[in-house]
């Protein structure tokens, strides 16, 4: 009997979101240092759904953040050892610490995105929009995982699902 091919198709892409989930679990599993786990996860991340750029940020309980990983930034967030990745204001920790960003999110524009632009600094490749996903374990909250790439300005539902299913693993890790 042949399977028609959009049940196909289904089952190709939950299979591949099976096994990206999987390797990222065998991952977390193997690490103990917070942030070279991170920065590999996200290397897998970036490398098994073809998505480009990704960062996470730490953030303690008074708000205060440090950039944990990240990985393929463009060079108007990576200049001067990712100096606009650690300083100043940034909408989606805005939205983490207070309290609008509980789940996996299009953030419709980025701040920092927006200052290298407007400052004509060096090239964002591309890059004008990202998800942003809290990442928590239990009712913790202890950071924000971020995903774009080049023209991509929105998320679906999908995509941000399987974010979000690799936050929650961070969060138990």
């Amino acid at each position: 009997m042949k399977v028609p091919r959009g049940i196909r198709v289904l089952g190709e892409k939950r299979q591949s979101e099976i096994r990206i989930l999987k390797e990222i679990a065998e991952l977390l599993n193997e690490g103990t240092e917070i942030d070279s786990l991170l920065k590999e996860v996200l290397q897998k991340l970036l490398h098994i759904t073809g998505l480009e750029t990704g960062w996470v940020f730490l953030i303690d309980s008074h708000g205060d953040y440090r950039l944990a990983a990240e990985e393929k930034l463009p060079p108007a967030l990576s200049a001067d050892n990712c100096r606009p990745m650690c300083k100043g204001d940034c909408w989606c920790i805005d939205r983490y610490n207070d309290g609008r960003l509980n789940k996996a999110s299009n953030i419709i524009e980025c701040k920092r995105i927006e200052d290298a632009i407007a400052g004509h600094r060096k090239d964002t490749n591309g890059l004008t929009h990202h998800a942003s996903v809290p990442l928590r374990a239990g009712e913790e909250k202890f950071g924000v995982l971020n995903i774009g790439s080049p023209a991509k300005t929105h998320f679906s539902q999908e995509e941000l699902a399987l974010l979000e299913s690799v936050a929650f693993q961070i969060g138990t890790a």
